[in-house]
């Protein structure tokens, strides 16, 4: 860190491991045992650029209803 800059200690979180692993042809860290969950990675593999970015749209839309029926505090069951 330079100058004035801090943290606050208590931001930080406890894991058990913290590895880094191959998927396909990508080298990801995985956190692993974390004591609290408040986040989570989704990682998309898809056969071309695509369906990687349809898959992303509809995984935003899923997150936004979520999110959405949590503000509102209210579910709807829809039947088709």
């Amino acid at each position: 860190m330079e100058g004035e800059e801090t943290y606050d200690s208590s931001f930080l979180g406890q894991v058990d491991e913290v590895a880094e692993e191959r998927i396909a042809d990508d080298d990801i860290i995985m956190i692993k045992g974390t004591k609290t969950s408040s986040a989570v990675s989704v990682i998309l593999r898809g056969a071309n650029d695509f369906m990687l970015d349809e898959m992303d749209r509809a995984m935003q839309n899923a997150l936004s209803i979520v999110k959405k029926t949590f503000e509102t505090n209210a579910a709807r069951i829809l039947i088709t």
